[in-house]
């Protein structure tokens, strides 16, 4: 039994007119591109070495998705923590 299982992450594209990258954990990238790779995995839960909590904003001006260790984003892109990191 795994202390901390992992889930993949994934390196998105969107299908907009100008596409834009983003990561995601649901393989079908929410329906908003589609997936181009696998980026590796991150820990469902905070432990051990995996201690940093991964999010996925949206920032402004240009409504651009980025990402957050450990932070609180202004404006969250996902509903939930994607994962936790080292």
């Amino acid at each position: 039994v795994e202390d901390n299982p992992t889930r993949p992450l994934y390196r998105c594209i969107t299908s907009e007119a100008i596409p834009r990258h983003f990561i995601s954990i649901e393989p079908n990238c929410e329906s908003l591109g589609k997936m181009e790779n696998t980026l590796g995995h991150v820990a469902i839960n905070r432990g051990g070495e995996m201690l940093r909590a991964l999010r996925r904003c949206v920032s402004s001006p240009g409504g651009r998705r980025t990402h957050a260790l450990d932070l609180l984003c202004d404006t969250p892109d996902y509903p939930t923590v994607l994962g936790y990191v080292r």
